[in-house]
């Protein structure tokens, strides 16, 4: 192998754009985890930030991290300036969740995380330090391309179509391979420990009673289970730090470290920690694999819920604020449920006789697979029972006066939706659509 070859490879795997896919699933897990941070931390929150909490700030200043970023020392140390800050930070990490205003949210998060990480260095694990370098690469990403409120921004103003643009890959590159340096360090530091190379270590550190959480299997009060999950989680973490370049291998490792991190996450109460490395298996994914899975998940569902043919929705294709609206209602269509139509096309009527084109220009129309047909709001309700991301929400559409306001609301944009966007002709619809 030559240096040039070295060099491009080099330039191919930090560089050449990819498909956003993996990026946007590790921005909502990510962003998943901060909210579930925050939320362990609060009931307890000025016990461990406050100003008369386990630490003082004199306590703190002193510690190795004491000097580092903190902008809570920089400000007045009171219980309400905590719980302020605390509450910015939830909300940032919501907003890296849903992604909205990502990148200005992921400074954010990552910011203040850090400063209640610094403010107390003596409640963290070392999950929390890889929490920490993984915000600051997220920072650098575009992680708001796909799976984000900011596509559906964009699509609904007309900026995007299709599927996402592709993005630069290297702040994901840093996070995965992150994850190697940190197995690796584990694999080196237990090589050189007397009972892990005896084969022992598993049974002292599954029976420490500050870190208990449920009882250890009996399994494991055999020697020969012990000596084999010790060497076991050797293996694995040698393989998480070195083997992950082998394509051939790579899916197999992930899965031996997420069993091996449920297994210490059932006997070592260690918050977060095994969700935090594991979360991350998912930048070694290739964007294309979890498509795949996503057909397959999709074809699952399905299959178990007898799903047989997609819904047919008719839309009003000479409305600009019309199109617009199905391109954004296709991103939650995750189950690939809902057939979109424009009511103008030609197959539309060879196809659905029946179909009321005075009622469409009024409304969206969606025929149930009874034959029914429902319209604007109702038609809305339907298809909100197919799209998983809405199931939550479901229930208060048919509580009332949800329904009775969501109709006047629905009417009332309707009448007015040619004054929101101009009318567009037939084949630009076709052709904005087909994108």
């Amino acid at each position: 192998m030559t240096i040039a070859a070295i060099r491009t490879a080099w330039n191919r795997y930090f560089h050449e754009p990819m498909a956003a896919t993996t990026l946007g699933v590790y921005r909502i897990l990510y962003g998943w985890l901060l909210v579930s941070y925050g939320a362990m931390v609060f009931p307890d929150l000025l016990m461990w930030f406050g100003r008369r909490g386990v630490l003082p700030y004199g306590r703190a200043l002193q510690t190795p991290a004491g000097r580092s970023l903190d902008v809570l020392q920089w400000l007045p140390h009171t219980d309400l300036v905590t719980m302020i800050c605390f509450w910015v930070f939830m909300a940032a990490a919501i907003c890296v969740l849903i992604g909205w205003k990502t990148r200005i949210a992921s400074i954010v998060s990552f910011v203040l995380l850090v400063s209640f990480h610094h403010r107390n260095t003596l409640m963290i694990n070392s999950g929390d330090s890889f929490m920490r370098i993984a915000g600051f690469w997220l920072m650098f990403a575009d992680a708001g391309r796909a799976f984000s409120v900011d596509r559906l921004i964009r699509i609904a103003r007309g900026k995007e179509n299709g599927e996402p643009k592709l993005v630069s890959p290297w702040p994901v590159r840093l996070i995965a391979l992150q994850v190697c340096f940190l197995y690796a360090d584990a694999f080196l530091w237990k090589i050189r420990g007397e009972q892990w190379m005896s084969g022992l270590a598993l049974y002292y550190s599954s029976r420490l009673l500050e870190f208990y959480r449920f009882p250890t299997p009996y399994i494991l009060d055999h020697l020969w289970t012990l000596k084999l999950m010790t060497y076991g989680t050797i293996v694995i973490e040698f393989a998480l730090g070195f083997l992950l370049w082998v394509k051939d291998l790579r899916y197999w490792i992930l899965l031996g470290g997420l069993l091996l991190h449920l297994g210490i996450d059932w006997t070592m109460n260690i918050p977060m920690f095994g969700w935090i490395l594991t979360t991350a298996y998912v930048t070694w994914v290739a964007p294309a694999d979890l498509e795949r899975f996503f057909a397959w998940a999709r074809e699952r569902v399905n299959r178990w819920t007898h799903f047989a043919a997609p819904i047919p929705v008719f839309y009003d294709g000479k409305c600009a604020f019309c199109a617009r609206s199905v391109a954004v209602i296709r991103r939650f269509d995750s189950l690939r449920r809902i057939r979109f139509i424009d009511m103008h096309a030609r197959e539309a009527k060879t196809e659905f006789p029946d179909l009321n084109l005075d009622r469409g220009a009024n409304e969206m129309l969606l025929r149930g697979n009874n034959g029914e047909w429902y319209g604007g709001f109702d038609a809305y309700r339907v298809m909100a029972k197919h799209m998983p991301i809405l199931w939550t929400a479901l229930p208060f559409l048919f509580v009332p006066p949800v329904p009775a306001i969501g109709r006047r609301i629905y009417a009332r944009i309707a009448g007015r939706r040619f004054c929101i966007l101009a009318p567009i002709g037939h084949t630009q619809a076709i052709g904005a659509m087909g994108k």
